[in-house]
């Protein structure tokens, strides 16, 4: 009986004590191809296999990334875990090599099951199979959990918890089994968070504005916005609280902001990405965002939170350095697999610290510091100082933390108060320092060829000593002298400088889109970039990502293979006016008061064509035909009137087009008008035929080819009679009617 009760798998414990006998929820087949996945896959092909089976399961309960919610954490192995809620183990093995022990809560077996495979060269893990209720009262832990963590199981107390107020109820259970000092670390979607404005559907129902509308339709789940959430924790109890706010969520964080280091503008990203259901995409995310961090809306409006809770009884040590900010560089191979954080006291001195995320990443770190030294005698000469860095031993470094405004912010800045030629100037002036740096001749080394490939360069190049390609717009502290703060990309083998101004221009101007109207200033022409050498470039840029991704495929580039799509708002906007435009036809009555949306009728329209008859009110004025609401062509090949009696009459009309033959106008504006201001007596209806078409360029030179054919009609006429006018018979004939004319 007692073996029953336990399972090991490799060196991890399932506990089925409180295990009910069956899984009470299951995601169905998918979770048998998870389990095939983590028994046979080992951990370094986990990527691979993202990349082949292109299914969302398999992306979120595999990818590494998802551990970067908690890794930034202060969890060491004087530590205990609690992880309530550990599904497959996205997270239980960064924890179990982080934490000293880790207990883990799940309710399904199977789902225990594929985390135990998953995470079986652990030995520092039990599972405990089986509801948190039961499991909660008889968890045992000495004087209870460093960490307890609740990191996308908060929002559903209401399914395992009962009562009339679960989530307060989840809250005050979890906080019992807390160790003094220790914190409780929950991960949640924002309610309200901007892209479920912009167009994401529900993170848990799948529909869109549920959340919003505050869940009309929904019982089982329970997202908060950030008031919303403070009131519940207010009410479970006396906690000291900190937010956080992962980028772009949770699910997927490539960065972590806090209150105390919220994102500057353009820094937070563009479009969210979608890889799970389709989305529609309202307006430019990036743009909003920089307005929300512009007007200190960005806490209200993140997509998710990450919240911090600590007994008020127990207070910080003086002398304890928080993380405000992480920063992740581990979407690429293990060998540049690094994280950066941003650390502050309790007197707020901040310092950097960069440290590797995978054992291969220490010599990467450890060269900043020699590239720190090499790079100080390039830069020095040029008015540029480098960000101070020192070795932590343990494969990280600390840098000195350097506050001010960005090169990038301040050419942004200029953009926006529409001083766009001094931007230019201040970027130009910027390329020609980097220029003046490079003072030796291009040499193509083999170890140019392993990072770069083997381009063939046009013309000669100068390079220099030690080369720092990430010296772009935004790695420049403006200052006297000016600071470069990131230096991890740097190479002591000759570099062509050209290369160099690419990225600066390119990083720059395609960065963001505010910044398009730079490009009418030919900045790569001006820095004497021809379009063969810009290709070059390029493909040097491809190498070098290829260099620093080696086999491993970021999570960016996988994003045509997944099934969200994104469906633009503006493009269903424009859809389906241009339906409207080619299915309705609007006529308006004027009976002496001029035209209005209550006097009209709507004829359908079938393909941009209409014909029928209208039969007319009395007392009618003058009519209105609207045959769309874009410029187009309109074909006119019936508009007569039916007077008493059945007697057929044109009708005249006037148009805000161009006429192009007589039954043919070309409407260049928007909502095109035929108008007819004068009525046949006895008038009782109006025959209309007529066909619309779109003002494409097929359509357009399909009626300006009739035109120059008419032309051309009328310039042979006119040439024929040139030529019979210099004939003796015409002269003969002129002669004729001249004295006939006389005689009269």
């Amino acid at each position: 009986m007692e073996s029953e009760l336990f399972e090991k798998i490799g060196g991890i414990t399932l506990n089925y004590t409180y295990y009910p006998g069956e899984d009470l929820y299951s995601d169905g087949d998918v979770e048998d191809q998870l389990l095939e996945i983590a028994r046979t896959c080992p951990r370094e092909e986990y990527n691979r296999m993202i990349t082949e089976r292109k299914s969302w399961p398999v992306l979120y309960h595999f990818s590494q990334i998802r551990e970067n919610i908690v890794s930034w954490l202060p969890i060491t192995k004087e530590h205990k875990v609690l992880e309530i809620g550990s599904g497959c183990g996205a997270l239980t093995g960064i924890l179990a090599e982080m934490a000293g022990s880790v207990t883990c809560v799940e309710l399904s077996r199977k789902r225990s099951q594929i985390n135990a495979y998953k995470n079986r060269e652990y030995s520092n893990v039990e599972i405990q199979v089986g509801n948190f209720q039961d499991i909660e009262p008889n968890l045992a832990c000495g004087d209870g959990y460093d960490f307890i963590t609740l990191i996308g199981v908060f929002e559903y107390a209401r399914e395992y918890m009962g009562g009339q107020d679960p989530y307060v109820e989840m809250l005050r259970k979890t906080a019992r089994h807390l160790k003094p000092g220790g914190q409780i670390v929950i991960a949640i979607e924002n309610r309200i968070g901007l892209k479920y404005w912009s167009g994401f559907a529900e993170d848990h129902v799948r529909t869109y504005f549920e959340g919003l509308e505050g869940y009309p339709h929904t019982t089982h789940v329970r997202t908060f916005s950030r008031p919303g959430l403070c009131e519940v924790i207010r009410r479970a109890g006396d906690f000291q609280t900190e937010f956080y706010y992962p980028f772009p969520d949770y699910k997927f964080p490539m960065a972590v902001y806090s209150d105390e280091y919220l994102p500057r503008r353009g820094e937070a990203g563009e479009d969210f990405p979608n890889y799970d259901q389709e989305r529609i995409l309202s307006f430019s995310e990036g743009r909003v965002l920089d307005t929300l961090i512009e007007d200190g809306l960005l806490p209200q409006f993140a997509n998710s939170f990450l919240v911090l809770l600590r007994s008020q009884a127990q207070e910080e040590p003086s002398d304890r350095e928080k993380v405000i900010f992480a920063k992740y560089s581990n979407d690429r191979a293990a060998g540049f697999s690094i994280r950066t954080d941003i650390l502050q006291d309790s007197k707020g001195n901040r310092a950097v610290q960069k440290v590797p995320m995978h054992p291969a990443a220490k010599n990467h770190l450890e060269n900043l510091c020699r590239w720190q030294e090499r790079l100080d005698t390039v830069c020095k000469a040029r008015g540029f100082a480098m960000n101070r860095g020192r070795s932590l031993g343990d494969g990280g470094i600390r840098l000195e933390y350097i506050q001010g405004e960005t090169l990038e912010e301040r050419l942004d800045a200029l953009l926006d108060l529409g001083q766009e030629e001094e931007a230019v100037s201040r970027l130009k002036a910027f390329v020609e320092q980097v220029r003046e740096m490079a003072q030796e001749p291009f040499e193509m080394t083999e170890r140019f060829v392993q990072v770069f490939g083997r381009p063939s360069f046009p013309r000669e190049e100068k390079s220099m000593a030690v080369t720092d390609i990430d010296f772009i717009c935004r790695n420049v502290i403006l200052g006297h002298p000016s600071t470069v703060i990131d230096y991890e990309w740097c190479f002591d083998f000759p570099i062509p400088v050209s290369y160099l101004v690419y990225r600066i221009l390119h990083y720059y101007i395609y960065g963001k889109g505010s910044r398009a109207v730079l490009e009418k200033y030919q900045l790569f022409s001006w820095a004497g970039l021809t379009g063969e050498e810009i290709s070059i470039y390029e493909e040097m840029e491809r190498a070098f990502q290829q260099y620093i991704n080696r086999a491993h495929v970021p999570l960016h580039e996988m994003f045509e293979g997944f099934g969200g799509g994104r469906l633009s708002l503006r493009d269903m906007i424009e859809h389906e006016r241009y339906y409207i435009s080619n299915h309705v036809f609007q006529v308006f009555f004027d009976r002496g008061d001029g035209f209005s949306e209550a006097d009209s009728r709507l004829i359908p329209m079938e393909n941009g064509v209409v014909k029928g008859e209208i039969d007319l009110p009395e007392h009618v004025a003058g009519l209105r035909l609207d045959p769309g609401m874009d410029p187009g062509i309109c074909r006119i090949l019936k508009l007569q009137f039916v007077c008493e009696g059945g007697r057929e009459l044109p009708a005249k009309y006037q148009a805000n087009g161009h006429c192009l033959e007589p039954d043919a106008i070309y409407f260049a504006c928007q909502d095109p008008q035929i108008l007819i201001q004068e009525m046949q007596e006895g008038a009782v209806k109006l025959l209309v035929s007529l066909e619309m078409y779109p003002a494409d360029a097929y359509v357009m030179e399909k009626f300006l080819k009739k035109i120059r054919e008419q032309e051309t009609a009328v310039e042979n006429c006119r040439r024929q009679i040139r030529r019979m006018e210099n004939t003796k018979v015409w002269k003969a004939y002129r002669a004729y009617r001249e004295l006939r004319e006389r005689n009269k």
